[in-house]
């Protein structure tokens, strides 16, 4: 080949090649739309994709149960939960634990089978009876395949119209249970939530651990189990929720099926209104414990509070996320502990307010102290707008994942019926959220984080704390045994 034809061709390759989309990572890249390398400059969001929360079609028996149903056709799947208002608010004083006996008994046989023959009929059909008993409901709860979805409703009414309280079955329950609160003896976090609940509702209904008291337990018997059973497991008194492959008339077909005989009786009463307890120190000693377990809290407002929404935001800039104000303060910024969080537990009577850490031993003090400023500045200080959207962020961005599964979905439908809340409360939440402004953050603080009232509650090694909890002027520290929280 010429000199001439070899520089000819070399030439029409460098043309060529000049011409081609770059690479990178063997990738061809085209150049931006005014030339030069895209890759220069960091990529722009998108808009925001939109989620709207379902909503729930209602319909009530005649016998009054309330029944929510959400289709949702992409598996062949359905979640079935029944939920009955009470819970351990509705224990008798003198039997603190009955509904928690009442709900793990609930597992342990019908009329027409016992334990095992119930587990093995509910592990037939790929599913498993969950049983969650908390302070104002009981619910039931479990998953199964659209073909078996008639049968898995059957079952759930026989557990619930037809419990056995065989006497055997009750000893069983009765062991496993007090086993676990000798384990929550030995476990700083449960001693201190015990406790703090102990502080804010004394004698109140909420006052006493969901698990009870060993004590009580021991006395329990099937008469109490068949009277408690008679006053929540009514149909006006419970609401079934079903989410995932049925429609409304299959839905219905089933409910009345399994829970169309079911006794309607009444909807249980909501207990007394709390009143506030005053504000106090009180200590579990712990010798030698390399830290120290807080609870600071009051009494807080009612699910229903139109300032409900506000307070989320609040709380959230205060307490409620990893960068709030006060886990910066304690944890960024002091080095105290790992996380320190705040929450309002709405309830259908004022729950509490209540900041939650672990500190360090020698930080006890001085971590109440800079918990308390934080609050009184959150009751002072506007909060910033760049907070505030962080907040409602929290809330909203958040919010598909409480729908992202069949059972998640269930659960957020079965607070509805549980607080009276309208059908579209999570498709409106977003728009309520985002008319909340930072005076009205400002307005919730001044008028619900009462630091006057607040009690202080301290699992710990007495010995190094007590002298820095008295140097807070708030009281002389009380000291609580184990035994007098129910332990």
């Amino acid at each position: 080949m010429s000199t001439l034809s070899l520089r000819s061709l070399l030439a029409t390759v460098v043309l060529l090649t000049a011409c081609m989309p770059t690479k990178r990572h063997g990738w061809p890249v085209q150049a931006g739309p005014h030339g030069g390398d895209p890759h220069a400059s960091a990529p722009q969001p998108g808009l925001e994709p939109a989620f709207f929360a379902p909503v729930p079609v209602e319909q009530v028996l005649d016998n009054g149960l309330r029944v929510l149903v959400v289709s949702k056709r992409n598996l062949p799947l359905v979640h079935i939960r029944v939920l009955l208002r009470g819970g351990s608010a509705l224990d008798p004083p003198s039997v603190p634990g009955l509904a928690m006996f009442y709900g793990e008994t609930l597992r342990a046989g019908t009329d027409e089978m016992g334990s095992e023959a119930l587990a093995d009929a509910f592990e037939s059909l790929g599913a498993s009876l969950h049983v969650e008993v908390g302070t104002e409901s009981i619910e039931l709860s479990a998953t199964t395949l659209r073909e078996h979805a008639d049968r898995l409703v059957e079952l759930l009414g026989a557990v619930l119209l037809r419990p056995a309280f065989a006497v055997d079955e009750l000893e069983r329950v009765r062991k496993r249970l007090i086993i676990s609160l000798q384990q929550e003896r030995d476990e700083p976090t449960a001693l201190a939530d015990r406790l703090f609940w102990q502080t804010v509702y004394a004698e109140h209904p909420y006052g006493h651990a969901v698990s009870g008291s060993a004590s009580a337990l021991t006395k329990i018997t099937r008469e109490d189990l068949l009277a408690y059973g008679g006053r929540v497991a009514q149909a006006k008194n419970a609401t079934l929720v079903l989410v995932g492959d049925v429609d409304e008339p299959h839905a219905s077909q089933m409910a009345r099926g399994a829970f169309g005989t079911w006794t309607p009786g009444e909807q249980v009463a909501d207990v007394a209104l709390p009143t506030a307890a005053p504000a106090r120190i009180v200590i579990i000693d712990q010798p030698s414990a390399p830290q120290s377990q807080l609870r600071i809290g009051a009494l807080g407002v009612a699910r229903s509070s139109p300032d409900r929404d506000a307070l989320l935001l609040c709380n959230a800039v205060l307490g409620g996320q990893f960068n709030s104000r006060i886990n910066m303060n304690l944890r960024e910024d002091k080095g105290y502990t790992y996380g320190a969080f705040s929450r309002f537990a709405f309830m259908r009577r004022p729950g509490p307010f209540v900041v939650s850490t672990g500190v360090r031993t020698d930080a006890s003090a001085p971590a109440i102290d800079e918990i308390l400023r934080e609050g009184a500045t959150m009751r002072e200080t506007s909060v910033t707008q760049e907070e505030l959207n962080n907040a409602r962020n929290l809330y909203v961005l958040s919010l598909p994942s409480a729908f992202q599964t069949i059972a998640g979905m269930a659960s957020s439908v079965a607070q509805l019926s549980l607080y009276d809340l309208p059908l579209d409360y999570f498709r409106t939440l977003p728009a309520r959220l985002a008319a909340i402004t930072t005076a009205d953050v400002l307005r919730v603080a001044a008028q619900h984080l009462s630091l006057e009232a607040l009690s202080i509650v301290v699992v710990g090694d007495r010995t190094k704390i007590e002298k820095g909890l008295e140097q807070l002027r708030r009281g002389a520290p009380e000291l609580v045994t184990p035994e007098q929280v129910g332990l």
